[in-house]
């Protein structure tokens, strides 16, 4: 649906009222409302659901959502018998908009997109184009609230920065859904579900790991064997000894080299890769943050080897 810029948009925007950095820590009433609008779009309204029957349809994919959260939360109803609804559909958003944990809010933001894309597979030629309409739309109203989230290759990722976000980390999501680099991908999208939800420590570990998969996968792109249980900083090594690194960047063999195995793999090491003894290491969030986008940035240093 199209975006309206409305007077009052345009007055808040000229008086400085529009948020000019991300909050984590709640989910206002109205952008979860906004959420339902784009939901009756993407996947059915109330009147589809009452006029759908066959499994696929409006009311198998409602079916389907509410089904995947009642068991991973492990209950029977979403909402309690407080707010028990007939139907699977007002059962999702008055889950959506009652739920105090911002993480389970989350969760259905995510499922939903999710949900987007597979409709969009499914019947191609009647939804060509809407679930990136949709989630475009989802994007603008988290971004338009202040809330520091973004749905971008399959999953919601937490985000600092907007500059940092669509200039490193959303380039580096791009090239990673190559097929040869899923678990690059995969390890790199961990650390952000890490990162969401607090667990600094295993989103440090998980930026570690997905630059030792992509420096593996380079190298065995180039026939370099024996490197299963190398080291980040043997990897780096053998990379730039093997010439896999243009020419043109040679003379900068050193601080290339520095960026690749002192950067991410030094953090992981000092914060998480090792037992914390007596006392609990507590890992800044700007640190983690810090990493992240480190790690996009020498995924992106990395790719352009291949």
């Amino acid at each position: 649906m199209q975006i309206f810029n409305l007077f009052s948009r345009r007055l808040k925007e000229e008086s400085g009222e529009v948020p000019d950095t991300f909050q984590y820590d709640d989910i206002p009433y109205e952008l979860r409302v906004q959420v339902v609008h784009i939901m009756d779009d993407g996947l059915g309204s109330e009147q589809d659901y009452h006029e759908s029957y066959a499994y696929g349809d409006t009311r198998g994919i409602y079916k389907d959502l509410t089904s995947i959260l009642r068991r991973e939360y492990g209950v029977f109803h979403l909402t309690g018998e407080k707010y028990r609804d007939d139907n699977e559909r007002l059962e999702l958003i008055n889950f959506l908009l009652l739920e105090e944990e911002v993480t389970k809010v989350l969760d259905v933001v995510e499922l939903v997109c999710r949900a987007f894309e597979k409709v969009t597979d499914q019947w191609p030629g009647k939804f060509t184009g809407q679930a990136e309409t949709l989630i475009s739309e989802l994007n603008f109203r988290f971004k338009e609230r202040g809330v520091g989230y973004r749905y971008t290759s399959g999953s919601l990722v937490r985000i600092d920065s907007d500059f940092s976000h669509s200039e490193i980390v959303k380039p580096a999501l791009s090239l990673l859904r190559d097929r040869k680099l899923q678990a690059v991908e995969k390890e790199f999208l961990d650390a952000h579900a890490h990162y969401r939800v607090g667990e600094y420590q295993d989103c440090l570990t998980d930026c570690g790991c997905s630059l030792e998969s992509m420096m593996k996968i380079i190298l065995e792109e180039n026939g370099v064997v024996g490197i299963e249980k190398m080291a980040a900083s043997k990897l780096a090594k053998t990379l730039f000894d093997r010439g896999i690194a243009p020419k043109e960047l040679q003379t900068q063999f050193n601080s290339l080299q520095s960026l690749i195995t002192s950067g991410v793999p030094t953090l992981r090491n000092k914060y998480s890769a090792h037992g914390h003894g007596a006392r609990p290491i507590k890992i800044p969030e700007g640190i983690a943050a810090y990493c992240i986008n480190l790690t996009a940035t020498t995924l992106l240093l990395l790719h352009s080897f291949r």
